[in-house]
C-alpha cells in the first residue's frame, strides 16, 4: 500500500518541475524573440560601414528613397535593399514571440493555481 500523503507531495513535485520548464521554455523563447527584434532595430539605425557592408551606404532608417517616376524606380539601392531581409527577419520572430508566451503564460497560471488549489486543501 502506498502512503497518500508522499505519493500528493510527488506528484505536486513534478507539477511544479514541469510548469518552471514551461516558463523557462517561454523566456527562452521570448528572449530569442527579442534578440530578432534587436537585430532589426540596429540594422536599421547604424550605417552599414559600422556593420562591415558597403562603405557608402548610411542607416537604412535614414536613407531616402529618390523616385524619379513610375519607369524609373528607387535609385538609391541603400535604401531599399536591407527591407526584405529585415520584413523576414520580423516575420520569423512573431512565431517565436508567440509561442513563448503562450509558454510562460501556462507556466505560471499552472503554478499558481497549483498554490492556490494546495492552499485550499489544506
Amino acid at each position: 500500500m502506498r502512503d497518500e500523503a508522499k505519493y500528493r507531495e510527488d506528484l505536486e513535485r513534478h507539477f511544479l518541475a514541469e510548469t518552471y520548464r514551461y516558463r523557462k521554455r517561454g523566456l527562452g523563447l521570448l528572449g530569442a524573440g527579442g534578440l530578432l527584434w534587436l537585430y532589426v532595430a540596429l540594422r536599421l539605425v547604424l550605417p552599414w560601414s559600422v556593420l562591415g557592408a558597403d562603405p557608402d551606404c548610411g542607416a537604412p532608417l535614414f536613407e531616402r528613397l529618390e523616385d524619379g517616376g513610375f519607369d524609373s524606380g528607387v535609385r538609391h539601392a541603400c535604401a531599399a535593399s536591407p527591407w526584405p531581409t529585415l520584413l523576414a527577419v520580423l516575420l520569423v520572430s512573431v512565431p517565436l514571440l508567440v509561442t513563448g508566451a503562450a509558454l510562460y503564460v501556462r507556466g505560471v497560471v499552472s503554478a499558481n493555481l497549483s498554490h492556490y488549489v494546495r492552499s485550499m486543501t489544506r
